[in-house]
């Protein structure tokens, strides 16, 4: 529930930024339906938010948000399925947006790579683990971590997945 209110927050606007002496700045709003279970993260000094849900759709599209204009511009879609909570990390230039919730409320096991340079997306080897969303993921170093989450329907899991660059090995906790 925290994740999901987080990524609402994010998504829906990207509106406020804290500044370094602890006050809040409105900024740009995203220009595009508000949604809540979607994704974001940072690479490097952009914001990037996309996919998630509302009043029955599911969405792929994809913004970054850039501060020193104020602004948001759409990127690439992404072009797997549209999902709500997938889990995300970031190593270098690279987002990593693995596993997920579809429109039909099945869980997916696909791992897709943004790359910020580029600006294009890439299906990597899906998933080893079972298939989940409201999962959670990050990076230390150059090595990503996935963990826990759902598979929607009946089994909450403890699986922690390390990937070592395009090289995922499943690694089971507790």
């Amino acid at each position: 529930m925290k994740r999901a209110l987080l990524i609402i927050s994010l998504i829906f606007s990207l509106s406020i930024i804290a500044s370094p002496q602890g006050t809040w700045t409105q900024k740009d709003s995203l220009p595009a339906v508000a949604r809540g279970y979607g994704i974001g993260f940072s690479i490097g000094n952009y914001g990037y938010a996309g996919l998630g849900y509302n009043s029955g759709t599911t969405y792929n599209d994809f913004w970054r948000f850039d501060p020193s204009t104020n602004s948001w511009a759409i990127m690439d879609s992404f072009p797997g399925k549209a999902r709500i909570c997938p889990a995300t990390f970031v190593i270098g230039h690279k987002a990593y947006v693995v596993t997920g919730v579809d429109g039909g409320i099945n869980s997916l096991n696909e791992c897709w790579v943004y790359d910020a340079i580029t600006n294009k997306w890439t299906r990597k080897n899906d998933f080893p683990g079972p298939a989940r969303g409201y999962d959670v993921g990050f990076a230390i170093g150059n090595k990503g971590f996935i963990g826990m989450g759902e598979d929607y329907k009946t089994t909450t899991l403890q699986h922690i997945i390390r990937i070592y660059g395009n090289t995922i090995r499943l690694r089971i906790a507790g």
